[in-house]
């Protein structure tokens, strides 16, 4: 049996864990902090599930001024921490009700034992800061962004079906984040900095990382509620720093390049209008003006070429054949003079049978002279090599009759 706790205690001490510790709205060009009311809902089996709050100058749709906060803890073999905040009144979270459009909200809980890895939202500008507190396993996860509009389905059919709409709208603030030890986009990454990710899609979709390729895959109705206004896509991602580099490695920097999808079916682009930009602090991904029922947004990175080995060295083309060979012979030896090439070294050899002797060389500015001594009557070959630090040309041989 799948356990569900609710975190409705409001924080009293700065070391008290698993309770709300702020809800606030961006108003005005600052954020007003909300206070807490004694008003709390009940769940399904009569335990506290939700507590009511007020926020200065905030006023939801319908006219109420009370606001529901609600944070849920979905646990046993599937952790999901999900936080809302909606109108009190009946059917607070639809969108004809619910929050003022246009308003960035924050929520700040204090949870002892939830390790975020990826947290999703039904917002805009949607951001997410988990901070590590001294106790073991303890965070404080503040998460925040403006609502957006998605839709509510009771047939999972109107997903796929091309006619497919939603049997109403909502728009509240809505995240959930997931651990990573139940939910690893990476394994070796679950302890890095949690993934953002948000769209206005149906329910709250987890992304995939293989073959170095992020993916997340969205679903809803084509239409909206009436049947005939299109349900635009948009998606918002915000991977840090730290958690770029763990998943694609440390090559990744404010100058790397990634590239971005979005497909109902893969090598199928969809039209829409999508980003990737890199700062010191996050890549960040934006897509939008897609169609539904379920496109997927890739994004893929694409690493720079490895630079040569630190133990190459440049290739030294190979001297030529030695030429205006002269060859003269003499008793007991002869001599032998060539055309010298600057910054060429060269080795002139005599062989008859097994016999071989290194002749002595002088050289010029044009000209290497040898004067070979001490050779016994005979043919001898004569081999001059070529020679650029260790690339060896190709010899020149000829031969020399000694008297």
């Amino acid at each position: 049996m799948r356990r569900r706790d609710f975190i409705v205690d409001v924080c009293l001490t700065p070391t008290q864990l698993d309770c709300v510790e702020s809800v606030s709205a961006f108003i005005n060009g600052s954020w007003v902090e909300g206070t807490s009311t004694n008003t709390i809902g009940n769940g399904a089996n009569g335990q506290p599930a939700n507590r009511n709050w007020t926020i200065p100058g905030i006023t939801a749709l319908d006219g109420r001024t009370e606001l529901t906060v609600t944070h849920l803890v979905n646990y046993t073999g599937n952790l999901l921490l999900q936080t809302s905040i909606a109108s009190s009144g009946t059917n607070g979270d639809r969108d004809a009700n619910s929050l003022p459009r246009d308003t960035k909200f924050r929520a700040t809980i204090r949870t002892s034992w939830v390790l975020p890895t990826h947290v999703s939202g039904k917002l805009t500008e949607a951001s997410v800061t988990v901070k590590k507190l001294s106790t073991s396993g303890a965070s404080r996860i503040t998460m925040e962004g403006t609502p957006l509009v998605y839709m509510v389905i009771s047939n999972n059919t109107s997903l796929t079906d091309p006619a497919g709409r939603g049997d109403y709208e909502v728009r509240h603030f809505s995240m959930t984040v997931s651990d990573g030890r139940f939910y690893p986009i990476k394994q070796d990454c679950i302890e890095k900095p949690a993934i953002m990710t948000s769209e206005n899609g149906y329910g709250h979709p987890l992304p995939t990382f293989t073959g170095g390729k992020l993916d997340l895959k969205i679903s809803a109705p084509h239409f909206r509620s009436n049947g005939t206004t299109e349900h635009l896509g948009i998606y918002e991602a915000n991977v840090p720093m730290e958690m770029a580099k763990c998943l694609w490695g440390d090559t990744v920097t404010k100058s790397s390049s990634f590239k971005i999808e979005v497909f109902e079916t893969e090598g199928t682009a969809k039209t829409s209008t999508s980003s990737v930009s890199v700062t010191d602090d996050a890549v960040v991904i934006r897509a939008s003006g897609f169609t539904f029922s379920t496109p997927t947004v890739r994004v893929s990175y694409s690493a720079p070429a490895a630079p040569p080995s630190s133990s190459s060295t440049s290739t030294i083309p190979a001297p030529g054949k030695p030429a205006a060979v002269k060859v003269v012979a003499g008793k007991s030896g002869g001599s032998i003079s060539f055309a010298r090439v600057e910054g060429v070294t060269y080795s002139v050899v005599a062989t008859k049978g097994s016999a071989r002797k290194t002749i002595r060389c002088a050289q010029s500015s044009i000209k290497v002279t040898c004067k070979a001594t001490a050779l016994s009557r005979g043919r001898w070959k004569i081999t001059i090599t070529p020679r650029i630090g260790s690339t060896t040309g190709v010899a020149r041989t000829t031969q020399l009759n000694v008297k």
